[in-house]
């Protein structure tokens, strides 16, 4: 394995010392110090050591073999590397059931609160609505919550 620091380097035929002046027109903005990667590794793999490699890299949802290898060299917590893109995909879906589900909860609520006006329901199966919805809403929280606790985890890396 070899390590080298890109410094000083030219980059597509230009010296460092020779920076292009900001473009007011557009252009991607100036990284930060704290931001820009001064080191490279060259690693060398064996036939199937890069297939492995390159299945775990497809198995983990990451397209990039940099990222995907410096999140899994840098990760402390455990060796597992994970995407939270099929995470937030599921997210997704279940965000459309969600409001559906909300859809039919306020239809009923709409026709319990008519027949509680009218006299024409138990207050054994009212309570019992209003047990079961108390109970969806707070499994609605759990789930915001986790949802939360998740994404903030993956900022902070």
């Amino acid at each position: 394995m070899e390590s080298e620091k890109t410094e000083g380097k030219p980059k597509g035929g230009r010296p460092k010392s020779e920076k292009k002046e900001w473009n007011p027109k557009g252009g991607r903005p100036k990284k930060e110090a704290k931001e820009k990667k001064d080191f490279r590794i060259t690693l060398r793999f064996t036939d199937d050591e890069f297939k492995e490699l390159e299945k775990r890299l497809k198995d983990s949802g990451y397209d990039e073999m940099s990222t995907y290898a410096r999140l899994k060299l840098l990760s402390t917590e455990s060796n597992a590397v994970h995407n939270p893109r099929p995470l937030l995909l599921a997210i997704s879906k279940l965000n459309s059931e969600i409001h559906k589900v909300g859809v039919n909860i306020n239809q009923i609520a709409k026709y319990v609160n008519y027949l509680d006006r009218n006299k024409m329901i138990d207050p054994k199966l009212l309570g019992d609505y209003n047990t079961h919805f108390k109970r969806m809403m707070d499994l609605q929280s759990e789930f915001l919550l986790a949802i939360r606790t998740y994404l903030r985890s993956n900022k902070k890396k």
